[in-house]
């Protein structure tokens, strides 16, 4: 078949041999889905080209004896693949294709190809190291933004018309290194935001908006580059040090800003929440100010009650929710649930000080905010926090006694086709583990998988579903692994990470 259909190349073979012959012409094949100069990879492979050569024609050949040599031998192009990309590292080559791609492409250009690359490793890995160090080193705000809409559109696009055959035909799935650049372009984003923005200038919804798009995953994706750095033998392209030096500083001064607003406002946020619940009974516009606890069960739960109509409508407190984990999380968990459950809205909602769960039970019962008081001496509020939580323990014990499902107890009698449960999984994990957070939020995805979902799927079909988390935790400054308890996260402080988390209204329609 060869000698049919590339006749010229018969002494070429010869000379150099079959097997370097496969390899040359598989790399054809990929410079031919990148659009890349053939002549490029003949040079790369220290040969010339054949007499009478032309670039179009060339490549369809090589692609045309790829595809039967693929057929005839009963084998996908996997083991091809695999085969040249260890001749091309052996023999130093992949610097040299490399250069064909990256020397004149921008960085449009280079996402786009690494979109596409579905032949080498080496390639896709090199293509996302350069645009990460590019990025990096610009930190041009515009072309970072214009990057993250492609991605946005790519993967889209992939939801819709990627599936496994596809995937099972070719060798890389660019979808890790698109992943990758995407968490890391969000970093970059919100490093550019902090370093530009003026908190001190900051209203309650300035900065709810701030922390749902900057400041809640920022954690949590730099754990996600990290790994994924080292994970794919990247850790040359962007220093580890440098990034986690950057998440302290960010987290440091994000949650400073917050602080200082929650110490200087806190007393004016709760007074205000008052105003903003009863303005929102008669109100169809947009929410004047942000949402606390006690807006659960009058406001959301009567707003949705007339939209939905409800058969039952079941309260699930998730114990220490914070927003990343509902973020990092939903995805999953909506699968688990096997398209039964629609999400009708999701928002932020604030809890009362100090961030601990008997704080929140009044009201969160009553629907009256507590009577605000200032944080001015940080030792009365530690012991309060203290009091507070070992109090509602011992209540919660007792309440739960006997009433236990799974990770749930029921945390208020049933009314009226009205059920409230609350979900400890969350929260039992971070006052007794001393992991590191990306650990921790895998654990807690694969128990709401099947502990949550499988509550949920329980229920009757015209169920709505209001999941809300009561506070959410920050890692400790210090930590120590001493004792059968000894924890590296806690609660009960001014941090958005524990004061904004997330309210979810699920409807089951089928």
């Amino acid at each position: 078949m060869v000698k049919n259909i590339f006749p010229v190349l018969i002494p070429f073979i010869k000379e150099r041999g079959e097997d370097l012959f496969q390899h040359l012409l598989i790399a054809c094949v990929w410079a031919k889905q990148h659009n890349l100069p053939l002549e490029g990879i003949f040079q790369a492979f220290d040969c010339h080209p054949p007499p009478d050569f032309h670039e179009h024609a060339f490549g369809e050949k090589c692609q045309k004896v790829f595809d039967a040599f693929s057929r005839q031998t009963g084998k996908d192009r996997v083991p091809f693949l695999e085969d040249t990309e260890q001749f091309i590292l052996t023999k130093g080559i992949s610097a040299r294709l490399c250069d064909l791609i990256i020397k004149e492409a921008g960085e449009e250009e280079l996402l786009h190809m690494l979109m596409h690359e579905s032949h080498f490793l080496f390639s896709a890995r090199e293509m996302t190291a350069v645009l990460m160090k590019r990025l990096y080193s610009e930190r041009d705000g515009a072309k970072i933004k214009k990057m993250q809409a492609m991605i946005g559109q790519w993967m889209d696009a992939g939801a819709r018309l990627r599936n496994k055959e596809a995937l099972a035909a070719q060798r890389v799935d660019s979808a890790q290194y698109i992943a990758l650049l995407n968490n890391f372009s969000r970093i970059l984003l919100a490093l550019e935001w902090l370093s530009d923005a003026k908190p001190g200038d900051f209203e309650a919804i300035g900065w709810e908006k701030a922390f749902i798009e900057y400041g809640a995953r920022f954690e949590l994706l730099t754990e996600l580059v990290c790994k994924d750095l080292q994970d794919m033998n990247m850790v040359d392209s962007i220093s580890i040090k440098a990034l986690n030096k950057e998440r302290d500083w960010f987290l440091s001064q994000f949650q400073k800003g917050f602080s200082e607003y929650i110490a200087r406002e806190y007393k004016s946020l709760i007074a205000s929440s008052a105003l903003v619940h009863a303005f929102s009974q008669t109100q169809t516009n947009q929410d004047p100010g942000p949402r606390f606890v006690h807006s659960i069960r009058y406001h959301f739960y009567e707003k949705y009650k007339k939209k939905l109509k409800p058969a039952n409508t079941y309260f699930l407190l998730i114990d220490a929710m914070r927003w990343d984990i509902w973020d990092y999380c939903r995805h999953d968990l909506m699968g688990a649930l096997h398209d039964t459950y629609r999400i009708v809205d999701q928002v932020p909602l604030w809890v009362f000080l100090p961030t601990t769960t008997s704080s929140q039970i009044q009201p969160f019962v009553t629907g009256e905010p507590p009577s605000p008081y200032m944080i001015k001496d940080k030792e009365i509020i530690s012991r309060k926090v203290m009091e507070e939580h070992r109090a509602y323990n011992a209540g919660a014990t007792s309440a739960s006694k006997g009433r236990e499902n799974g990770r749930f107890f029921e945390l208020l009698p049933e009314e009226d086709g009205i059920f409230t449960c609350k979900y400890n999984f969350i929260d039992d994990k971070l006052h007794t583990s001393g992991e590191d957070l990306l650990t921790i939020f895998n654990e807690i995805k694969l128990n709401l998988q099947s502990s949550l979902a499988e509550y949920m799927n329980k229920l009757p079909v015209k169920s709505m579903v209001i999941l809300f988390s009561d506070h959410g935790f920050i890692k400790k400054k210090t930590f120590s692994k001493k004792g059968p308890k000894a924890s590296l996260y806690a609660h009960g402080g001014t941090s958005p990470w524990e004061m904004i988390v997330p309210l979810v209204v699920f409807y089951k329609w089928r």
